[in-house]
């Protein structure tokens, strides 16, 4: 299996499954310094299924169509 970029890797910031990825890499990142905060409003055994939550919809968000990436760089009519 090769390493090749998607045609439009310059654009990958705008996909919506690349902005939910960083996301749930904040959230990770910040985990052990929020997740005491946060103790009374989310249960440390839910942290976990939150993070599934955020995993599952980047599949899900990763399948989906983004056509209006693709009329960005379309010629005006």
């Amino acid at each position: 299996m090769a390493g090749y970029l998607i045609p439009d890797w310059r654009k990958a910031w705008r996909f919506t499954s690349v902005r939910a990825a960083a996301l749930l890499a904040l959230l990770s990142a910040a985990q052990t310094d929020v997740l005491p905060l946060l103790q009374g409003l989310v249960p440390v055994r839910v942290w976990p299924w939150i993070t599934l939550g955020f995993a599952a919809a980047i599949v899900v968000l990763r399948i989906l169509a983004q056509p209006a990436l693709d009329t960005e760089d379309a010629p005006p009519p």
